[in-house]
């Protein structure tokens, strides 16, 4: 929560976010029941959210790879090759693409 005043509201928070004001509320309640905000909801314990960005976001945002795929050629991708090199054909420029 970055508004440089002390006194702020949960109002022009959600506007300033474009979000509901009940989404700023139930945000604030879960960061402080988390312990990333003080009882008071107002401060930021940096402590506890630097820890939690170092070691908690991966379970939050879990990375899962996808399968591995090999590029496939397309046409539209080569056709300035053909204009502007003048290919005889397009073999000539799919088998280039693939080498």
């Amino acid at each position: 929560m970055s508004i440089e005043e002390d006194n702020w509201n949960q109002k022009p928070m959600a506007l300033a976010l474009g979000m509901s004001q009940s989404e700023v509320s139930e945000s604030a309640a879960r960061s402080k029941y988390a312990g990333l905000l003080s009882t008071n909801g107002k401060e930021v314990m940096r402590l506890s959210l630097l820890e939690f960005l170092q070691y908690g976001l991966r379970y939050v945002f879990p990375q899962k790879p996808g399968p591995v795929v090999e590029e496939c050629p397309h046409l539209i991708q080569h056709l300035h090759l053909i204009k502007s090199y003048k290919v005889k054909s397009i073999m000539y420029v799919l088998m280039e693409k693939v080498q």
